[in-house]
C-alpha cells in the first residue's frame, strides 16, 4: 500500500515520466527459482514421502516376519530371565544400525543423482547448478532414517516379544507361530501398503495424462524452423 500511494505521488508530480507506472511486489525466493516451481518440488516431495512410508510398510513385515522366525529364541531368553524392555531394545539397536547403513547408501545414490542432474538436466531449471547435498540435508536424512527405525522398528519389536513364552515354545513346537494379532498387524502394514501404492500410481497416472494434454495443444501458429531472441533496449527507446 506505501509502495503504490508514493507511486501515484510520483505519477501526480512527473506526469511526463511516471504515467500510467505502478508497483508489483514480488517475494525474493518467487523471483530467484520461479512460481511453478516450488509446487512442483512440493508434489515431489509428497511422492516420495508416500514412497517412504511404503518401504517403511514393506521393512515392517519384514521385521515382523523375522521376529516370527526368533520368537523361540525370545521365549528361551524370557524364561531364563532376560526382560521384555531388553529385548525390544535389541531389535530396535539392530533396526538403527540397518537404518543408518541405508542412509549412507542413499545419500551416495542421492549424492550421485545431484550430480547427473547438474550435468545432464534440462536448462531451464532455475538455478541448478547450486544444487548440492549439504550438512544439512545429510543431518536431515539421518534424522528420518532414525525416525523411521523408531516409528516402524517398534510395533515389530513389541509384536514379537508380547507374548507369554510358554505359549511362544509351544506353538514354535507345533509350527504354528503366528498369533493373531501379529496376523492382524502384519494385514494393516499390507492394506497401507496398498492403498499408498494405489494413491502414487494414481497420482503419477494424472500427471501423465495433463503432460500428454498439454503436449497435444495447438499453439495456433507454425513453431518448425522459427527461432526466439529475447533483446533488451534502453528505456528511452
Amino acid at each position: 500500500m506505501e509502495l503504490s500511494g508514493i507511486a501515484s505521488a510520483l505519477e501526480r508530480e512527473f506526469p511526463s515520466a511516471n504515467a500510467g507506472l505502478g508497483v508489483r511486489l514480488v517475494p525474493l525466493a518467487e523471483h530467484v527459482v520461479g512460481r511453478g516451481l516450488r509446487t512442483a518440488l512440493v508434489v515431489l516431495l509428497a511422492a516420495v514421502g508416500a514412497v517412504l512410508l511404503i518401504a517403511c510398510s514393506n521393512v515392517g513385515n519384514l521385521l515382523l516376519a523375522r521376529g516370527l522366525a526368533r520368537q523361540r529364541e525370545f521365549a528361551l531368553r524370557l524364561s531364563l530371565g532376560a526382560t521384555r524392555g531388553r529385548l525390544v531394545a535389541q531389535l530396535l539397536v539392530e533396526n538403527l544400525v540397518l537404518c543408518l547403513l541405508a542412509a549412507a547408501v542413499g545419500s551416495a545414490l542421492a549424492w550421485l543423482a545431484v550430480e547427473a542432474l547438474r550435468a545432464f538436466g534440462p536448462a531451464n531449471i532455475p538455478r541448478l547448478d547450486g544444487v548440492t547435498l549439504d550438512r544439512r540435508m545429510l543431518a536431515f536424512a539421518v534424522t528420518l532414517s532414525l525416525a523411521s527405525a523408531c516409528v516402524f522398528g517398534l510395533l515389530p519389536a513389541l509384536s514379537s516379544t508380547g507374548r507369554d513364552p510358554l505359549a511362544m515354545l509351544r506353538d514354535g513346537a507345533r509350527g504354528s507361530t503366528e498369533a493373531p494379532r501379529t496376523r492382524r498387524l502384519r494385514g494393516a502394514l499390507v492394506v497401507a501398503e496398498f492403498a499408498l501404492a494405489v494413491v502414487l500410481f494414481a497420482g503419477a497416472g494424472m500427471l501423465l495424462r495433463s503432460l500428454a494434454r498439454l503436449l497435444a495443444v495447438d499453439p495456433g501458429f507454425r513453431i518448425e524452423g522459427v527461432l526466439l531472441a529475447p533483446m533488451r533496449f534502453p528505456a528511452n527507446r
